[in-house]
């Protein structure tokens, strides 16, 4: 390669630099911004799609649709739905009611108080919410809290307001129920519910947030989110070099647990080299024994020779 074409090509490399460090700043600022972003009055959103999750959810509630936070890890769907009913408390047009199975008055009680003033005729017209203007709606968004402990009678007493008493302006905000997958045949049918799923994020997700968290003034309160919410963490794969002592280790952690003998083994060699200790100090004993003998005979016979001689 001639000198001119070698440092041409030294010039691309050391241009191609600094638009790489550029990109990388770039990408960092805007990782950096939409963290921030997902920092909220009503709570942190672990990633922007869960947050506009929540933000149909609330737009569905006002419109009175009865709704069902799903999600492959159960603590996070509950986790959004107190952040959902957060948006709600703080919104004045909107009244909330709670049902709760452990404490307070019956479904039936809540719906029939909300509903008093209200003609059942109208409220099962099709043509009423079209009759009506938006703000001669008012509207009200009903909390199920412990689903796991709501009766069946409740259950069709909820895809009631979802399906034949749409009209009502009632939103129902709930979670799948963790028992209802083994739910009798003749259950409520609950499908009229809108379902808003949360996906779980993903590792490189979960890393992203951990490093922007250190740079956040409440990265802690971050990461005590995603301790709380015990994220099923893969193991990261080592290279070479780092495996080699913990392969070894794993190595002989697994000899000894697939081999029942080995603590005999140790024993047995232990108690053979006491024995072969035992054996050597008696055989020289022995030795210091034969050679005393040897002397006191040769002493012995110098006394009997020193005798005759006399």
């Amino acid at each position: 390669m001639s000198d001119q074409s070698k440092a041409s090509s030294e010039s691309v490399v050391s241009s191609d630099q600094p638009r790489v460090s550029e990109q990388t700043r770039v990408r960092a600022e805007q990782l950096k911004q939409q963290f921030e972003l997902r920092q909220r009055p009503e709570g942190f959103y672990l990633s922007d799609g869960h947050f506009e999750r929540v933000n149909e959810a609330v737009e569905a509630l006002k419109a009175s649709k009865s709704l069902v936070f799903v999600s492959q890890h159960y603590e996070m769907a509950k986790y959004y739905k107190e952040l959902c009913i957060a948006r709600l408390r703080d919104d004045p047009s909107i009244r909330l009611l709670s049902f709760d199975p452990l404490s307070g008055p019956d479904l039936l009680s809540i719906i029939n108080v909300q509903l008093k003033e209200t003609p059942l005729e109208e409220i099962l017209s099709p043509d009423r919410a079209q009759s009506m203007s938006k703000s001669e709606l008012p509207c009200s968004v009903l909390i199920v809290d412990n689903e796991d402990l709501v009766a069946e009678t409740d259950w069709h007493l909820i895809a009631t307001l979802a399906s034949q008493l749409a009209n009502a302006t009632i939103g129902v905000l709930r979670l799948e129920p963790r028992d209802r997958f083994s739910a009798r045949p003749n259950s409520a049918d609950l499908s009229s519910s809108l379902s808003i799923e949360f996906d779980l994020p993903s590792e490189r997700e979960l890393q992203i947030l951990e490093a922007l968290s250190k740079h956040s003034p409440k990265g802690e309160e971050v990461l005590r989110l995603i301790d709380e919410m015990e994220f099923a963490r893969s193991t990261p794969k080592l290279s070479n070099q780092d495996s080699t002592p913990q392969l070894a280790n794993e190595e002989s952690a697994e000899f000894n647990a697939n081999s029942p003998t080995s603590s005999n083994f140790v024993s047995e060699m232990e108690e053979n080299k006491s024995i072969d200790q035992n054996v050597t100090s008696s055989n020289e004993v022995a030795h210091l024994s034969f050679r005393l003998f040897l002397g006191l005979i040769i002493v012995e016979a110098f006394l009997i020779a020193a005798y005759f001689n006399q």
